[in-house]
């Protein structure tokens, strides 16, 4: 199950130090798109690739007919990581979705 963070929380949970996230038995998934067209889901992987960021493409079926291809960047319980890499993205203009999953 994840659930997506909200904004204007997500300052906070950034800002946790990786024991709580450890107490908490959570992990987190920053997920950078979802498309519609494998091909646009595998060039912003190549892109974050080209900038040492290891994405992964989730695809996801709605209903019997519709996919979706995530582009996702985790799941990690290292916040320091990924605040570094969202921060990274950010300046190069690529918006991120933050998720928890829990297990």
């Amino acid at each position: 199950m994840e659930v997506v963070i909200p904004e204007s929380e997500i300052s906070t949970v950034l800002q946790k130090p990786r024991s709580a996230v450890a107490t908490e038995k959570a992990s987190y998934i920053l997920q950078v798109g979802s498309f519609k067209d494998f091909a646009d889901a595998d060039k912003l992987k190549a892109r974050l690739a080209l900038m040492g960021v290891q994405a992964k493409i989730e695809t996801v079926t709605i209903g019997s007919r519709v996919s979706w291809h995530r582009v996702r960047i985790g799941p990690s319980s290292d916040i320091d990581r990924l605040r570094k890499i969202r921060n990274q993205l950010q300046r190069h203009a690529i918006n991120t979705v933050l998720l928890k999953s829990r297990s």
